[in-house]
C-alpha cells in the first residue's frame, strides 16, 4: 500500500529513492541564461514564473498527499462533514492564483515587448527560408546563401557577435519551428506568412 512506503525502518531511504528521480528532472531542466539580451530577459522570466509556481505545486502536492494518507488512516463508516469553508479560505484561494497570474502577466509582457522589439539598423539581414528538413540562409547584404546539409553537417547560419541582425522567416511547404538554444529563442516559421524578428 502507498502509506506502507513511508513507514517502517526502511522509510527514509524509500523516500529518498521515490525524492531522487524528481531531483534530477529538476536539474535537466536548469537552463542557462540566454546568450543575448532577449534570451538573458526569457531566463528572467522563466526564473520569476518558475520561483512563483514551484511553492504552489508543492504544497498542493503535499496536502493531497496528506489527505490520501489520513483519509486512508482513518477509514469508518460514518460519512464525514461536509463543510463549504469559511469566507476567509474563499478570498485567500482566490487571491493567491490572481496575484501569481497578475504578477506573471506584467513581466510576461514586458518580456514579450523586449523580445519583439526591432532594431531600426541591423547590421545584417538574413532570410531563412524552411522547407522539409532543411533551411536556406539568404544573406541579403552580402549576396549569397547556404542551404541543405552535406553528408556531414548540415547547414548553418553565422551571425556576427554584439551586433543587431534581422531574421526574416519564410516557409516553401509545411509550418517549422526557427529556434536557437543559446538564445532561448522560437519562432513558427508558416507558409504564406512572412515572419521577422531583430
Amino acid at each position: 500500500m502507498l502509506h506502507d512506503l513511508f513507514r517502517g525502518p526502511d522509510a527514509r531511504r524509500r523516500r529518498l529513492l521515490l525524492a531522487g528521480p524528481f531531483v534530477l528532472l529538476l536539474f535537466t531542466s536548469c537552463a542557462q541564461a540566454g546568450a543575448t539580451e532577449q534570451g538573458q530577459k526569457v531566463h528572467t522570466l522563466f526564473t520569476i514564473i518558475l520561483l512563483l509556481a514551484a511553492p504552489v505545486f508543492i504544497v498542493v502536492e503535499a496536502l493531497l498527499l496528506w489527505f490520501v494518507l489520513a483519509g486512508r488512516r482513518h477509514r469508518t463508516e460514518e460519512e464525514p462533514s461536509q463543510s463549504a469553508g469559511s469566507r476567509r479560505t474563499l478570498i485567500i484561494f482566490f487571491l493567491i492564483p490572481t496575484l501569481i497570474v497578475a504578477v506573471d502577466y506584467v513581466f510576461g509582457e514586458r518580456t514579450l515587448a523586449d523580445v519583439q522589439k526591432q532594431d531600426p539598423n541591423p547590421t545584417v539581414t538574413i532570410r531563412v527560408e524552411g522547407f522539409q528538413w532543411e533551411w536556406t540562409f539568404y544573406y541579403l547584404n552580402e549576396g549569397f546563401f547556404t542551404t541543405g546539409k552535406t553528408l556531414v553537417k548540415p547547414a548553418e547560419m553565422v551571425v556576427p557577435v554584439d551586433q543587431p541582425i534581422h531574421i526574416e522567416l519564410e516557409s516553401r511547404d509545411v509550418i517549422h519551428s526557427f529556434f536557437v538554444p543559446a538564445f532561448l529563442f522560437k519562432r513558427d516559421v508558416i507558409p504564406g506568412r512572412h515572419n521577422n524578428f531583430t
